[in-house]
């Protein structure tokens, strides 16, 4: 698999990882992977991640470790390669912020690359504790490692008799952390959420909200509030109006000032805090097919892919319309900008 990704490209010097989420498979960003090829032509080499199939059950560190050694495997392998991008679909944004620890959190250069992009798709940042679809009692939160073992006890911020200190996600989001030095160290951050009916992730914690925003059952009733920021620098009113399908809204938020008694703070008040220490694209993206009573957003956003009789389930949830913004997502890895307003066939309005 190695061999055949460095051929595709004759002297690459752009490393970009795409890595799949939860019970997924390398092909799962298939789509985003043909845009950035499209798009980069000779000077990206794209690698499908595959170092997590069939393991996501053991935690998002364990994930991690396992990513960047494949990481150092495939740039060891294409010696014209300078620089690195990381891109995330689900639980494999946490992944790539945990191997990008691995490889960039001591502050030295032990990969030989420069860390350039790092975007996620859909991503849990904040977890999943007060974040589901619909509010979730925490009586029954225990019952999350028979889902996803390990992975949702991360994902549920449950301490654990091996490890009794903050939850992981809480320290991967401390801005002092090896996660947090990591972080810092790519030079552009960009996010893709879903506004709205997305069952899975919904739109705050994908998005790095918190203030009202929590069960993914009420993130319609927000979207205008959102839209209205004042660091929106796109804005699509037939999108956020649930009017067409694509990018709503783009906000280029600026690196916050770390607030004095955060760490005091509710936990995922304080990880939106911690990583709101570093600057981020927020791309707010929404679907007409999806919403309260059909929330099957997910997967639509990365136009996700499967292999063998599974392909049945992308008819069933209609992912090829995530397609332009999987091409907005390719150009901003490439290009260093996503044209937001291209993300439904280049109509925008404000």
């Amino acid at each position: 698999m190695l061999a055949a990704a460095v051929v595709t490209a004759a002297s690459p010097d752009h490393l970009v990882v795409l890595q799949h989420g939860l019970y997924g498979g390398a092909s799962n960003l298939a789509v985003l992977r043909q845009c950035l090829v499209g798009i980069g032509g000779d000077n990206v080499l794209v690698h499908l991640a595959s170092a997590n199939e069939g393991m996501t059950r053991d935690g998002v560190a364990a994930g991690g470790r396992r990513l960047a050694a494949e990481i150092r495997s495939v740039a060891a392998s294409a010696p014209s390669l300078e620089s690195l991008s990381l891109v995330g679909n689900s639980l494999g944004g946490l992944y790539v912020r945990a191997a990008a620890a691995e490889l960039y959190g001591g502050g030295q250069q032990e990969l030989g690359l420069a860390p350039n992009t790092l975007v996620t798709t859909g991503c849990p940042h904040l977890g999943v504790r007060r974040y589901t679809y619909l509010p979730l009692p925490p009586a029954l939160h225990s019952l999350g490692g028979l889902v996803a073992g390990r992975t949702a006890s991360d994902l549920l911020l449950r301490r654990t008799d091996a490890d009794p200190r903050r939850p992981l996600l809480v320290e991967m989001a401390d801005p002092d952390s090896r996660y947090g030095v990591a972080l810092r160290s790519f030079q552009r951050r960009r996010l893709y959420a879903n506004l709205r009916g997305d069952f899975m992730v919904p739109f705050g914690t994908a998005a790095i909200e918190t203030g009202g925003w929590a069960a993914g059952v009420g993130d319609g009733r927000l979207v205008a509030r959102f839209a209205a920021r004042r660091d929106v620098v796109f804005r699509d009113v037939e999108v956020c109006g649930g009017r067409a399908d694509g990018i709503g809204v783009v906000c280029e938020q600026r690196q916050e000032r770390a607030e004095e008694g955060a760490e005091g703070a509710e936990w995922e008040e304080e990880m939106r805090a911690g990583l709101s220490a570093v600057a981020w694209d927020k791309v707010g993206v929404s679907f007409r097919a999806a919403g309260t009573l059909t929330p099957l957003a997910h997967n639509k956003l990365p136009a996700l892919r499967r292999e063998g009789w599974r392909r049945a389930f992308e008819w069933v949830e209609q992912a090829q319309e995530g397609v332009p913004v999987m091409e907005d997502a390719a150009r901003f890895v490439v290009g260093g900008r996503g044209r937001g307003g291209e993300g439904r066939g280049g109509e925008s309005s404000s």
